[in-house]
């Protein structure tokens, strides 16, 4: 009945309602955009969380060899690790998702070196299995809880760019996602074995670190928490 009711309306022309104003669509200024990649503040975000993230899918994309060949744990234990990692991953995003716009510098600042000592007390500590399962659950927490809190300040230091400023965390997140694996890749043929992707990590963590604290970290931009609209 209301479908007919408003097909007898469109046929005869009778007015259901005030029809909206178009709205005014403006392309977007990509050059100004772009230029946005000469901000300092910018490429530092964009350097810092592509190095976490790389550390994180270095480690993590060799958890298995780690498993089998260090601990000493039998196949079916791989997929434990791995959900081990994804469940301290889904609680690092939690945290941040809390944390990373009001104190984002509480979860970089303390997050940050507790990720780097945490990769490299995984490789010290691989061959002993609980220490192994309980530092896998306890880095995949760290690791996307400051990757995550990372994004979103390459986003907000990208503010001055809405159409490309996601692309500009996507690009930071992929580089590193395609990076870290490689290098750790590379690093298997060291003395450190199967372990070296995870040394890796936590050198990757480490240079990020010494980039964060540096004298040319905008650190009053960077750290800032992000203004919400009050409601």
């Amino acid at each position: 009945m209301p479908f007919a009711l408003g097909l007898s309306r469109r046929l005869t022309g009778a007015n259901v309602g005030p029809s909206p104003e178009p709205a005014e669509s403006r392309p977007p200024d990509l050059a100004a955009e772009l230029r946005v990649l000469r901000s300092r503040q910018l490429l530092l975000a964009m350097l810092f969380a592509a190095l976490i993230n790389g550390g994180t899918f270095a480690a993590f994309t060799f958890l298995a060899p780690v498993a089998t060949g260090v601990a000493g744990l039998g196949a079916a234990w791989i997929p434990v690790v791995l959900v081990l990692f994804g469940a301290g991953s889904f609680l690092g995003v939690m945290i941040a998702g809390r944390l990373s716009d009001r104190q984002p510098g509480l979860v970089i600042g303390v997050g940050g070196p507790l990720l780097a000592a945490g990769w490299a007390a995984l490789a010290l500590l691989a061959a002993h299995p609980v220490a192994f399962l309980s530092l896998v659950l306890a880095q995949g927490v760290l690791s996307f809880a400051v990757g995550s809190t990372l994004i979103t300040r390459v986003l907000y230091a990208a503010t001055a760019a809405p159409t490309t400023g996601g692309s500009y965390a996507a690009a930071a997140l992929n580089i590193g996602a395609t990076a870290g694996p490689a290098l750790g890749a590379a690093a298997l043929t060291t003395r450190a074995g199967a372990t070296a992707p995870i040394w890796i990590a936590a050198e990757l963590t480490a240079v990020a670190l010494a980039a964060r604290f540096s004298p040319w970290w905008t650190e009053s931009r960077c750290s800032e928490p992000i203004k919400r609209p009050r409601r």
